[in-house]
């Protein structure tokens, strides 16, 4: 890295890396806010903090900052998994039971996520977060 960007660059990226993901890392970076986050908001009602994740979702933030814009686009996912982890946990046990099932829901989702996108409406607010559980739930 030294020989490309040159010791102040290695410097610069170091210190930047306290403030922003570096490269591939930024899911490791952003799981440790998220952990943060739900850990501090335990307190507060279940259903109004996850509106308030909801609604970031379905904002799309582009600020250009890394930390902040996938925070805002991923912490409803967390913050459901976290609030419905036992939910999660039988879904999954269903779906490893009867993986016939579930590989037609893989599929269903799929196609209407491939025409979702090719329509041009997968990034519109509810459809997006709509399509974001639908993912996962298959």
């Amino acid at each position: 890295m030294a020989t490309s960007v040159g010791w102040q660059g290695v410097a610069l990226l170091y210190l930047e890396s306290f403030i922003g993901p570096f490269r591939t890392l930024w899911l490791i970076y952003l799981l440790s806010i998220f952990f943060v986050v739900t850990r501090h908001s335990r307190g507060a009602p279940s259903l109004g903090g996850w509106f308030v994740a909801a609604a970031l979702e379905m904002m799309h933030v582009q600020t250009g900052w890394t930390a902040i814009d996938e925070v805002c686009a991923r912490i409803v996912y967390f913050y459901s998994g976290y609030l419905c982890a036992a939910t999660i946990f039988r879904l999954a046990a269903s779906a490893n039971k009867n993986p016939g099932v579930a590989s037609v829901g893989v599929a269903a989702w799929a196609l209407s996520n491939h025409w979702a996108v090719k329509a041009g409406v997968a990034a519109w607010p509810v459809v997006s977060l709509a399509l974001g559980y639908a993912g996962p739930a298959q």
